[in-house]
């Protein structure tokens, strides 16, 4: 996806300043343009400003040996069910190449310890035995009516019921079926989670139903996008890609956005933004590092929000085999190390 570059002029003032150029960022100025009046909508002049040399966020893929992989997001969660699922039409639109996740399907699992013995059968019963004390602790919380100030967290609730991977003699299955089970559909320790919360009845469900596309296309993931870049440009609107926001004046009616410019020779410059109103859909590590500085200041109240909420470190590693060692069966798309 082609985007203008930050080294052409920019409108004096324009109406509207979106900071990120990630799903929620061009999905905005998408929206805007597309509900203007047709005779108007070049009166909505609209500027993206982005830090990246690329469309997307965190979806963004690379080539690794040959082959394009995801490096951010990789499943579209939830299918056609009770609601639309935004992403999936999107994908839809583009003809999004991929495959039915079974993730939640013993036979697509394929276990193997660090030995590369098979060790499929051991980490299933772990598995089961884990998913039997998670549906004591769902009822024994509901029992309990926890409160916000009753409340305990998820792991102490389940060493209740049976499964503490506390213990001394806890083995390497279980604590991987611990793991992909439900800290990665939650993207937490549970030592970290409110059993209050997340030990409710289908509170770790999809809203959009349970299955799953994992996304394998030569073009990307973002290319989801591609269309509603195509549509912002064709009705005036610029998305400037490695601009990197600084600062951000703002008052009523009127807004100053300094950002820092790099052109493909590497070439930087400082650069001033202005409009009518500005939306920030920059990350939570953006703005917990303070990497924008705000004028005047965001309310006290809203940044001890934002410095409450915490995100889980989740890293993806693409590897590649010299020699094959797992199972050719049919359907077992999903390998675990123990």
């Amino acid at each position: 996806m082609m985007s203008s570059t930050p080294s052409e002029p920019c409108p004096s003032k324009t109406t509207l300043i979106i900071i990120g150029a990630g799903v929620a960022g061009i999905t905005l100025a998408h929206t805007i343009l597309k509900s203007a009046p047709s005779s108007n909508k070049r009166e909505y002049s609209i500027v993206i400003l982005e830090a990246n040399s690329y469309i997307g966020g965190r979806i963004r893929s690379m080539n690794f040996q040959g082959y394009t992989v995801e490096c951010g997001a990789n499943w579209i969660s939830g299918l056609e069910r009770t609601y639309d699922n935004p992403v999936y039409k999107l994908a839809k639109d583009v003809d999004l190449q991929g495959h039915r996740s079974k993730r939640d399907d013993a036979d697509s699992l394929y276990a193997v310890d660090d030995g590369g013995n098979d060790v499929t059968q051991e980490y299933l019963a772990a598995v089961e035995t884990f998913n039997t004390s998670y549906e004591r602790a769902v009822e024994l919380v509901a029992q309990r009516k926890l409160t916000p100030q009753s409340d305990v967290d998820v792991k102490s609730i389940l060493a209740e019921c049976g499964w503490d991977t506390r213990a001394p003699n806890t083995t390497a299955a279980e604590k991987a079926a611990e793991y992909n089970t439900l800290e990665v559909w939650v993207s937490d320790g549970l030592g970290n989670l409110s059993a209050a919360h997340d030990l409710k009845e289908n509170a770790n469900d999809v809203d959009l139903g349970q299955e799953e596309i994992f996304v394998e296309d030569p073009r990307g993931f973002n290319c989801i996008l591609s269309v509603m870049v195509r549509d912002i440009e064709a009705a005036g609107g610029r998305i400037l890609l490695n601009t990197a926001v600084e600062t951000i004046q703002y008052s009523p009616g009127d807004v100053k956005v300094t950002a820092t410019d790099t052109s493909e020779t590497g070439r930087t410059q400082t650069s001033v933004y202005k409009a009518d109103a500005v939306v920030s859909t920059v990350s939570l590590g953006v703005l917990q590092s303070d990497a924008i500085e705000f004028i005047p200041p965001l309310p006290s109240w809203k940044k001890e929000a934002l410095n409450q909420i915490q995100q889980f470190n989740f890293s993806k590693v693409y590897v590649r085999f010299d020699t094959q060692f797992w199972s050719d069966d049919t359907g077992r798309d999903q390998i675990v190390f123990i």
